[in-house]
């Protein structure tokens, strides 16, 4: 899953001059858990560039860059502007907008931001469903961990993971005999974190 992450996400998440929202650091966990990629607008690096404070746009460019950017991002005509009434009053409402195209033309899964106006323009465009603020988005990837980890395991069986188990034990016999390339998925699945019954 691909999600764009605006600017007032990412100068908090990689500000190291001051204490992580631990809101942010469960989103970074939990995004990895659950595979999710996030993206940058190029537009975002104009944002960036308007920053007054030299030291910290700097530090800002340099850190923008580790995240994967939208390729050949959606781009709205003037007439969709028009037609849209989101023609920009200012360079911040041009990305704002570009960030919101993403969106609505299927650049990314979701947007996450704490922009007021970008939520306003989304309820406008009616992809308000697809543009989270930071704890509407905690709750989203919370729910989606859930139903594993809330299975119980049968009265008798205990829940564990892969890597605690000694592949080389001569109970996986059967099982590499009668699944080739048994032990090729038992590492990358161990590897994965996968939990399992035993």
């Amino acid at each position: 899953m691909n999600v764009l992450i605006d600017t007032n996400i990412i100068n908090p998440l990689e500000d190291a001059g001051r204490e992580l929202d631990k809101r942010l650091a469960e989103i970074k966990r939990l995004s990895s858990a659950l595979s999710i990629v996030f993206r940058t607008h190029p537009d975002q690096k104009h944002d960036i560039e308007r920053d007054g404070d030299d030291v910290r746009k700097k530090i800002m460019l340099s850190r923008i860059e580790q995240y994967s950017p939208i390729p050949n991002p959606p781009q709205w005509s003037k007439a969709d502007l028009d037609d849209m009434s989101l023609l920009p009053a200012s360079d911040n409402d041009r990305v704002d907008n570009a960030l919101l195209c993403a969106v609505y033309r299927n650049a990314v899964h979701l947007l996450l931001t704490e922009d007021k106006a970008i939520h306003r323009k989304a309820i406008h465009l009616g992809i308000q469903d697809r543009v989270y603020y930071i704890d509407a988005f905690l709750v989203y990837l919370r729910d989606r961990l859930t139903p594993q980890s809330a299975t119980q395991p049968p009265l008798g069986i205990r829940s564990g993971y892969l890597h605690q188990f000694n592949l080389k034990n001569r109970f996986f016999d059967s099982l590499r005999t009668g699944y080739h390339g048994f032990d090729d998925w038992f590492l990358r699945r161990a590897r994965e974190n996968r939990e399992c019954w035993y």
